[in-house]
């Protein structure tokens, strides 16, 4: 499975679905506590990682990304027919 694969899949969700998850993967992002700064290191990240998400759904919903359907996303892992 490749990112390209995973993100087309993720941006075929519905809005609720891919907020969702982009707060699931922001939560993901575990930092080193005895870093002094994780606060702000971790800060940092989800400012970064918020604004790649806003940048490609503006993206897609200004028509420059596309989406692929989840079946096409499947028939390119090999999952279906």
């Amino acid at each position: 499975m490749t990112i390209e694969t995973i993100t087309a899949a993720a941006l075929a969700l519905p809005m609720e679905s891919r907020a969702a998850l982009a707060e699931a993967l922001l939560s993901s992002l575990d930092l080193p506590t005895e870093a002094e700064d994780s606060q702000e290191i971790e800060i940092k990240y989800r400012a970064e990682w918020e604004r790649e998400i806003e940048d490609r759904i503006d993206a897609l919903e200004r028509g420059e990304m596309g989406t692929v359907s989840r079946e096409e996303v499947m028939r390119q892992l090999g999952k279906l027919p």
